[in-house]
């Protein structure tokens, strides 16, 4: 359920009917006055740890005026981070072998300072990620945009799977690890190596746009 049943994977389903349990646990993750904190509360795995990114002002060649030096108005990482864990929905943009963009949409959730989904083997982006890893994430939301540009690895590990089931069933409901394993999906990790935030509703669009990168660890 970590992708879209539209494509050949496994993800949401809109003809399928939660339990009452179940959709009330996915009104809680998405009502705002509930930030999604199940994310920070695992431990980590072995070897993860990534350090908070940089901001700095994007580049912007066509701007009417140059910006200001002052970056105060920067967004701080938290903001992007808010918005990366309750999205319901992501966009996903990956490259054809032959070079033509597709993009789609996917369920999918922050986890372990990286954004993780699954896919059927056979759909198009999966083929994609197969033969160019290079892919390009949005949050659902075009007013507060979080873009993240990053590598895609398709993750086997089944210690790992059983994590990222727990997450993604705490966020969603019900649970996906019995259909990951009976359907033979894929599940990937997209590391970000810069990533960008839009917020239209900031005091000052410009000022406000910012840029991260994250170091290589």
């Amino acid at each position: 359920m970590l992708a879209n049943l539209r494509d050949e994977g496994f993800g949401y389903n809109k003809n399928l009917t939660l339990p009452v349990s179940s959709r009330k646990q996915i009104s809680s993750q998405l009502h705002p006055s509930r930030p999604a904190k199940i994310l920070r509360r695992l431990c980590p795995l072995k070897g993860s740890g990534m350090t908070e990114p940089k901001a700095s002002r994007p580049y912007w060649p066509d701007a009417l005026q140059n910006p200001s030096d002052d970056t105060t108005g920067l967004k701080p990482w938290q903001w992007a981070l808010e918005r990366l864990e309750k999205s319901h929905n992501y966009w996903i943009a990956t490259s054809r072998p032959e070079g033509q963009p597709h993009l789609m949409l996917v369920w999918g959730v922050w986890w372990q300072d990286a954004f993780w989904f699954s896919t059927g083997p056979r759909t198009r982006k999966a083929k994609n990620m197969a033969a160019e890893p290079h892919c390009v994430i949005g949050t659902e939301k075009a007013d507060e945009a979080v873009i993240l540009e990053g590598l895609a690895e398709e993750i086997k590990d089944r210690t790992i799977w059983k994590e990222i089931v727990k997450v993604y069933n705490r966020k969603y409901g019900g649970d996906v690890g019995p259909l990951l394993e009976s359907s033979g999906g894929c599940v990937f990790r997209v590391r970000p190596h810069v990533a960008f935030g839009q917020d239209e509703h900031a005091a000052n669009f410009s000022e406000a746009m910012t840029r991260w990168h994250f170091s290589q660890t």
